[in-house]
């Protein structure tokens, strides 16, 4: 490898350092305590470094919402590949709580963390509800609402709910509600919480009972099929003569 290579692989390297300790930064100590130079310690580099990469704070935070919610859209998007509209909306919900529970700090980053005002307000704003107007492949809310809107076509849904928009946010809220209590709950260990793989599974279940006109279990892999009992036999009374 000549010069000009491995200077440029411990560029990327630097940069990868520098976000992935503000991203832990962010996420445990909120935006505002957190500074160029809490990052640079982090990272046991100089200020100098930090700067030669990006110019500010807000950059840095924008470059890692950019990439985490890039990630997010491509682990959403394995569930594109699923035909069967309803089968395509459970993939996504576990997936989504897949990359919570694989990437906690980027999903605390993403969506449990209070954003500065310069990057709620900017149109481009990362992950900014309802979402980008990117492709399906870059932006997970595009996806969502297109397998929402498949779904719909389809004539999946309950006759009342005509929003795409609405399916959307509740089957988020579903999956947001049981993400958050698996990253926090280390914090919000008062209660006897059951195992958090049930909670996901019947988290996603009861959503989809909710907004399905007609409701199908999933079927196990390698799970027998479920026998069917007879018909019971109602006992004739008999009859004097």
């Amino acid at each position: 490898m000549g010069s000009t290579e491995r200077r440029e692989r411990e560029r990327r390297e630097l940069r990868a350092r520098i976000l992935d300790a503000a991203r832990d930064l962010f996420a445990a100590e909120g935006v505002d305590a957190v500074t160029m130079r809490r990052v640079a310690d982090r990272i046991e580099y100089s200020q100098a470094a930090l700067y030669f990469h990006f110019k500010d704070k807000t950059e840095i935070l924008r470059t890692v919402l950019e990439e985490d919610f890039l990630t997010f859209a491509r682990v959403l998007g394995t569930a594109g590949t699923v035909s069967d509209p309803v089968e395509r909306l459970r993939a996504a919900g576990h997936a989504y709580l897949t990359f919570a529970k694989e990437h906690p700090h980027h999903y605390r980053l993403m969506f449990l963390t209070p954003l500065p005002a310069e990057i709620l307000e900017d149109p481009a704003c990362p992950g900014k509800p309802p979402g980008g107007a990117g492709t399906p492949e870059e932006d997970a809310y595009s996806f969502i609402r297109g397998a929402v809107a498949y779904a719909m076509e389809q004539d999946c849904f309950r006759p009342e709910l005509t929003d795409v928009d609405l399916v959307c946010q509740l089957l988020h809220a579903a999956c947001h509600g049981v993400a958050s209590l698996r990253i926090c709950q280390g914090e919000l260990n008062t209660l006897p919480w059951c195992p958090f793989d049930l909670l996901e599974r019947e988290a996603i279940e009861t959503a989809l009972r909710g907004i399905l006109r007609r409701y199908t279990a999933p079927v196990e892999v390698g799970s027998p099929t479920p026998a069917i009992a007879p018909p019971t036999k109602t006992r004739k009374s008999s009859k004097k003569s």
